[in-house]
């Protein structure tokens, strides 16, 4: 899929506004990958507008995560009866982060491996809507600020040793897959430190 994502782009490096709701739609869905792969081609000069790359990505971001909200809020009961999400974890992060939503739906954004499970936490907590868009609008658009800012440091600093374009798409799967490797090694240890706050706490119940 990042693979079809980078075609896309440089397909469209004459439509750039075609190519900014490509980026809206894979940095929504695939999220850091794709987040990845838009520096690499904008260090490359496949993706020009830096304007329109920000916002690109900043909506995007806020797009995915409104959705995460939304599910949280309306339809929690549906993944819980068909197993997509554990009550006790949502609880438990309700219980943790709850007098912090608004501290927590900020750091999340910046934590690959934890968004999900936050983002629907808080809207089944029914957090104001209003001040949760403009949480994540601050967040998305200084994340997108730092991506690109990692561009213009690729740009100057590293595509210069690597002019061909095997050695670029060599970086972007480089990039792509330590994005990958990380966010499910956080997903996991997450899970773990969180399965284990929530033995304990019923292990103090249960005495």
């Amino acid at each position: 899929m990042e693979e079809m994502f980078i075609r896309f782009c440089e397909l469209l490096t004459s439509n750039p506004w075609l190519q900014a709701l490509v980026i809206i739609v894979f940095t929504g869905c695939l999220e850091d990958p794709a987040r990845c792969a838009v520096v690499v081609m904008f260090a490359a000069g496949h993706i020009s507008n830096w304007w329109l790359t920000f916002a690109s990505m900043t909506i995007g971001a806020v797009v995915a995560d409104i959705v995460l909200y939304s599910i949280g809020r309306f339809a929690i009961q549906v993944l819980i009866r068909y197993r997509l999400a554990e009550m006790e974890r949502i609880d438990y992060i309700k219980e943790k982060y709850g007098n912090h939503a608004a501290w927590a739906s900020f750091i999340a954004r910046f934590v690959p491996g934890v968004r999900m499970l936050v983002y629907i936490s808080v809207g089944s907590m029914r957090y104001p809507f209003g001040r949760f868009v403009g949480i994540l609008s601050l967040a998305a658009a200084i994340q997108a600020y730092l991506f690109l800012l990692a561009a213009t440091f690729i740009k100057i600093h590293i595509l210069p040793y690597l002019e061909s374009r095997v050695a670029q798409v060599i970086l972007a799967v480089m990039l792509i897959g330590a994005v990958f490797a990380l966010t499910r090694f956080l997903t996991k240890r997450t899970k773990k430190h969180d399965d284990e706050e929530i033995k304990q706490q019923h292990e103090e119940i249960a005495q």
